[in-house]
Parts: structure tokens; C-alpha cells; sequence
């Protein structure tokens, strides 16, 4: 994309001119650019379609987010160089959160114990739900993680003798979630 500074003769020209050239300005500045080519006879691969489908949903989540003025606001407030609010949800609606880390060395099967859960998104990490498992995979116990700098803390609710797997569920704010679990 060709930046354009100071040309009077294209000043003010938006669009595709003769499906040959786009003019587009973004942030004040204006580009020109190649008109895009699609083979519209040629049927998308499994994984092109995916992408595609990812893509259409990230966007409408973009569009939508942005309409709640505090949503706007917090990603825009998040918004480098010349990202505006919509590029920044898009990006959060792209990437799951992902949980680096369960600590359990604080976690002795008994009411009061605490679980720490590392998690990360490149916006927010919403909320973090903590799952206990005993040996037969029944789930024992289940509740939401209190965010703690930058760890989240989970406190069993009642003794868990029978606990051997723990999962740690992150959520951003589109909804996404990361997961990972561990063995006690």
C-alpha cells in the first residue's frame, strides 16, 4: 500500500477506481492500493473456510463490542500506533486466553486450601473457573478464581480427599476459553 502526502489531484477520491486501484484513508492518512482478486470459482480448503469463519465471527464480535461505550473505551484505551477500538477487539475475539500455570503445593485435599492459577490473554482475562476432579472423574468441586495481582486464587470449599485432577478454565471477554489441568 502506497501512502499518499499532499496530491490535490487525488485529494478527497475514496473507493476503487476501474476495479484497478483502491484510494482509502485510515487515521488520517490517506493509501492507495491494488484492487484485491478473488477467484470466485475456486471452493475454499477445509482450513481456508475455517479461517474464513473465525475471521466473519471475530468481526461481528469486533462490530457488536464496540457499540457498549465502556467496551469501547477499555479497548481503545488498549490501542497502539494506529490500532483503533475495533482492531483491538478483534484481536482479543482471535486469541483464547491461555493458563500458564496451576500451583498446587498450597492444596492438601482440605477446605481452605488455596489453588493458584496463572493465566493470560493479550486483553483481559476475564474470569477463571476452577475445577476438581476425583479418581473416577467425577467433579467434586467448581467455582471461580479472585484475580490476585497477576495470579488468580481459588479456595476449596470442602475437603477433597479423592482429588486427583484439577482444571483451570480462562475466559476473555468475547468468550473464549483456555484451559489446562493438572494431576495432584
Amino acid at each position: 500500500m502506497a501512502r499518499i502526502n499532499g496530491n490535490k489531484i487525488t485529494e478527497g477520491i475514496t473507493g476503487m477506481i476501474n476495479k484497478q486501484i483502491v484510494f482509502k484513508e485510515r487515521l488520517g492518512t490517506r493509501y492507495a492500493s491494488a484492487a484485491p482478486y478473488f477467484n470466485k470459482k475456486k471452493k475454499p480448503t477445509a482450513a481456508q473456510q475455517a479461517n474464513r469463519d473465525k475471521m466473519k465471527s471475530c468481526n461481528e464480535y469486533a462490530t457488536e463490542a464496540i457499540k457498549d461505550p465502556e467496551v469501547k473505551k477499555a479497548y481503545q484505551a488498549a490501542a497502539t500506533g494506529g490500532q483503533t477500538a475495533v482492531n483491538v477487539a478483534f484481536q482479543d475475539a482471535w486469541h483464547a486466553p491461555i493458563v500458564n500455570d496451576i500451583i498446587t503445593n498450597g492444596f492438601k485435599g482440605n477446605a481452605g486450601d488455596i489453588i493458584f492459577v496463572e493465566a493470560t490473554d493479550n486483553f483481559k482475562v476475564y474470569t477463571v473457573k476452577v475445577s476438581i476432579f476425583d479418581r473416577a472423574g467425577v467433579l467434586i468441586e467448581e467455582g471461580n478464581a479472585v484475580p490476585r495481582g497477576l495470579m488468580w486464587m481459588y479456595v476449596a470449599h470442602r475437603n477433597n480427599d479423592d482429588a486427583v485432577r484439577i482444571v483451570a478454565t480462562a475466559v476473555d471477554l468475547p468468550m473464549n476459553e483456555g484451559l489446562m489441568e493438572v494431576m495432584v
